[in-house]
């Protein structure tokens, strides 16, 4: 093996001419707070002797750190040229920490070099290799640096919105979250903490009852009746129970009679109605088809349907949750509370009565009703595969 030395491009090289570039391959590291940094400067020492740096040179193949570890008689050519030129360059050797920029590239090539360095391929086979894995890694790298940007782009648009939303959302539900265990009146700084007492008297609440059994009327009844007054008139004539078209043997005889010459007398036309020819099978395999097509989009259609009356069921179920502006606007949850519901119970605990603490364990188990409610009707409208 020849190795040529790099010539000096500037005066500022930092090593003098002849350096050599070599490093481990294989760094071991004994960390300064480790369980046992004796135990591992005492194995780092026995792995690195003389003797020890001599057989694995003999059974790995290839040469250690320690520079005074003699070679078998046996060593390969190219290990012979390698130490002799280590022992050239003294102490004008260096490494480079290529792994700590590409670590893929260098993988990769380090790979390819043992390949050569084993005789497995040869000098164009490596400059080869070589060149394509570094063409790949510059086409890997300005995705990234692409990527990178887009990333930072996408960042700065979301930073305004999520920082709103979690100011005026996030943060709210967490206060609600701890004021529910507190006796907090809405006018003062002081919170007394009363644990899971506001839920103890929910427990024992027959009007916040009433009102969730509100609710829970309005979240069966409001569903059904809008997603039903919203979808049936909008589904097409066939599925609202016309009768079809009589058959594909009247449609077939319709096409055979429009083929038919203008000359062929009535007679004739009826006949060949009758007996279909191979030109007319034909045209009937194509209407076959076309209806095989509309009865895939049919089915494309029914898909798309159902996602929607899925999505709107969900929100109606959120809406009959809250209905607090019907029930405010139309009987103020009387008479003797009898029409009271949840979110309107709440608001007036809050803002009527100054319980402001009470009003939020309304709140956090109205939370928990609506998210399981939601949930469950995801979970269970859920198809992997429609039919019908």
């Amino acid at each position: 093996m020849s190795i040529c030395r790099v010539p000096s491009i500037t005066t500022a090289d930092d090593r003098p001419f002849g350096a050599l570039c070599a490093k481990a391959g294989e760094p071991y590291v004994i960390p300064r707070d480790a369980a046992n940094t004796a135990g591992g400067l005492e194995f780092l020492r026995a792995m690195l002797a003389d003797d020890s740096a001599a057989g694995f040179i003999a059974q790995a193949g290839t040469l250690s750190a320690n520079r005074r570890a003699e070679l078998h008689g046996d060593a390969r050519h190219g290990l012979v040229s390698i130490n002799a030129a280590l022992a050239e360059a003294g102490d004008n050797v260096f490494g480079v920490k290529l792994d700590t920029r590409n670590s893929r590239l260098w993988n990769d090539i380090a790979m390819v070099m043992g390949r050569f360095m084993n005789g497995d391929v040869k000098a164009a086979q490596l400059a080869t290799e070589a060149q394509r894995l570094t063409d790949a890694a510059r086409r890997r790298g300005g995705r990234s640096m692409r990527n990178r940007h887009q990333s930072r782009i996408i960042l700065g648009f979301l930073a305004a919105p999520v920082l709103l939303y979690t100011v005026f959302v996030a943060s709210p539900y967490v206060q609600a979250f701890y004021s529910a265990l507190t006796d907090w009146r809405g006018l003062s700084a002081e919170l007394g903490f009363v644990g899971l007492g506001n839920f103890a008297e929910l427990a024992g609440d027959p009007v916040f009852w009433k009102a969730l059994g509100n609710n829970v009327i309005l979240l069966v009844t409001l569903p059904l009746v809008t997603i039903r007054a919203g979808v049936v008139p909008g589904l097409p004539a066939q599925r609202r129970g016309r009768p079809p078209r009589q058959g594909v043997d009247r449609d077939h005889r319709r096409v055979v009679d429009e083929r038919l010459q203008p000359h062929q007398r009535p007679a004739q036309r009826r006949a060949a109605g009758r007996r279909p020819r191979r030109g007319a099978a034909v045209v009937a395999r194509r209407r076959t088809a076309g209806l095989l097509g509309r009865a895939r989009r049919t089915g494309l259609e029914r898909r798309r349907i159902w996602e929607n009356i899925r999505t709107a069921a969900v929100y109606l179920g959120i809406a009959a949750l809250d209905a607090i502006a019907v029930v405010q606007i139309m009987t103020g949850g009387g008479p003797n509370d009898s029409t009271q519901v949840g979110s309107f119970y709440l608001h007036q605990n809050a803002f009527s009565y100054g319980r402001f603490g009470y009003a939020s364990a309304m709140g956090v188990v109205l939370f928990g009703v609506t998210l399981a409610r939601s949930a469950f009707t995801l979970s269970a409208t859920r198809r992997e595969r429609i039919e019908f």
